[in-house]
């Protein structure tokens, strides 16, 4: 601001007829000799209140396309190392202004994303994912996305996606299908991982960076926005009018509503799904806390970082991949290559631990707001003689302590899929269900009864939301952390996934491991 406001008696004081500024950027456009003159006067000015110009970073263009070269020379000596653009290297603020910049620009651009891309696979699986997603790939093109006609240059698009497609089958180790990638470039609350194609967003990003701006631009250049006329809007405008029938969000100011309308037309023209199994995956993975374990930050010290097994398998699941090779189970069940079998098998030795850290991670959040409870109490069962998870030591709501119970059943399992593939969620609303009943017992003796149920795809029943969401409340106000309480959803769905791969590489036959290290 301090420099903005040294510098603007300089920027008034100039006469040609562009004069725009950023910062210490400045662009001025007029007849040659105007443009000169303002330029002298710009260096002389700045000197006098101590600053310099930095010849090797100024740029001069001919309008005309016609280079003076006597202009050019009196440039030339006022400042040594100025550069000469052509329409392939003009741009400003690093975005081309011509079509014909675009092919240099953008190839620097890969060629950075390309190297980036590369050093992630040396990285884990769940840090390289992390950072592709939130870092490495779409935030790198982002302004050029927004100020660039990438739709009209397919052949670049398509080999950047395809580059984005071969490096995640590597540092992920899965095969993806196209049907696989496709799913995978949707955002994480449409099931997909968040990673996101060029192609698919180019014309977002433009057209509503285009009306986020439009009335700025008619306020600087003194016209009425219907006649404004900005390059290449028309021409993106019709691009997508045939690829989505014409609809325009009512708010055109955000990219999301533009995006928004694009996945529902890939939804339901490219994702389909001819097997209830994969039907049933695809909605529970559509529902909100599914994803939640997409959106951790992976971190070893916090317990928050998934081994490169573990994350490989998570990820298979969630795309339906192939994850092994057929096998038989521990329980003498045949495996088949996408391996959801331990999902459900009742030798799963993934069922405790995920059942144990669930329960462990509800135990501290309650104590975290001042609610002390214990697990597996001491005289207080059901019917059949079996404990309740865990109950609160003081009152949770009227009076009454909580008792609750958690389960986690297989989306996919026989049972539950047809019903499944038409509603999501419905395994863990029957089981909830299920849950209340065989506690009817200890519900009509004073307590207040929470049955948590959960399903390996992701979905929660509603009272397992329920319950989160006002502990994750009573979090945020005890700790002063709005994120409080997405901290603790994506723990819960950090432990399911854990559960799950422990439960499919349970079917794997047991081995012994090299114990002594020999050095050769």
């Amino acid at each position: 601001m301090i420099f903005s406001l040294a510098i603007q008696p300089i920027i008034l004081s100039l006469d040609s007829q562009m004069n725009i500024w950023y910062l210490d950027d400045g662009t001025l456009a007029d007849y040659p000799e105007v443009v000169l003159s303002d330029f002298k006067k710009v260096i002389n000015l700045s000197q006098e209140i101590g600053l310099e110009l930095n010849f090797n970073k100024c740029e001069i263009f001919c309008c005309s396309g016609d280079t003076d070269l006597k202009v050019i020379k009196e440039f030339q000596n006022l400042a040594p190392g100025i550069k000469i653009c052509d329409r392939e290297s003009l741009s400003l603020l690093g975005s081309p202004i011509f079509d014909q910049g675009f092919k240099n620009t953008v190839e620097k651009t890969i060629i950075t994303v390309e190297n980036l891309l590369n050093k992630a696979e040396l990285l884990n699986r769940h840090v390289a994912y992390t950072l592709i997603k939130n870092c490495l790939f779409i935030p790198k093109f982002n302004f050029l996305l927004r100020t660039n006609p990438f739709w009209k240059f397919s052949n670049y698009v398509n080999s950047i996606d395809s580059s984005l497609k071969s490096c995640l089958e590597r540092i992920l180790n899965l095969r993806l299908t196209d049907l696989q990638w496709r799913q995978s470039t949707l955002p994480i609350r449409f099931g997909g991982l968040g990673i996101r194609r060029i192609s698919d967003i180019c014309l977002p990003a433009f057209l509503s960076s285009i009306n986020g701006v439009k009335k700025l631009v008619s306020l600087l250049l003194n016209s009425k926005d219907n006649e404004l006329n900005i390059h290449h809007y028309d021409e993106a405008l019709a691009a997508w009018g045939v690829a989505n029938e014409n609809e325009i969000p009512t708010i055109p100011q955000f990219q999301k509503n533009w995006d928004n309308i694009n996945i529902k037309g890939i939804i339901a023209n490219d994702l389909i799904f001819n097997s209830p199994r994969d039907l049933a995956r695809f909605k529970a993975l559509q529902c909100r806390e599914s994803g939640s374990w997409l959106h951790a930050i992976p971190s070893p010290n916090i317990g928050t970082l998934l081994d490169n097994t573990s994350f490989q398998v998570c990820i298979g699941l969630r795309l339906g991949c192939n994850l092994c090779t057929p096998h038989i189970c521990k329980c003498n069940a045949k495996v088949d290559e996408i391996g959801t079998h331990g999902l459900s098998c009742f030798k799963s030795s993934g069922r405790f631990s995920r059942h144990t850290e669930i329960n462990s991670i509800i135990n501290r959040s309650l104590t975290s707001i001042h609610v002390n409870s214990t697990l597996e109490p001491n005289g207080l069962s059901r019917d059949d003689g079996k404990r309740p998870d865990g109950m609160t030591l003081v009152p949770w709501i009227k009076g009454q302590p909580l008792v609750w119970d958690v389960t986690v059943v297989d989306t996919l399992a026989d049972s539950y899929v047809l019903k499944s593939s038409e509603v999501s969620g419905f395994a863990a609303e029957m089981a909830c269900k299920r849950k209340h009943s065989k506690y009817s017992s200890i519900i009509s003796s004073n307590y207040v009864f929470k049955g948590l149920a959960f399903e390996t795809l992701g979905p929660w029943c509603k009272e397992a939301i329920d319950f989160i969401n006002v502990i994750g409340n009573r979090l945020i106000a005890e700790s002063g952390d709005s994120k409080s309480k997405k901290f603790l959803f994506e723990r819960i769905s950090l432990a399911i996934q854990r559960g799950n791969a422990a439960s499919i590489r349970g079917t794997f036959p047991d081995s012994a491991i090299l114990s002594e290290i020999f050095v050769l």
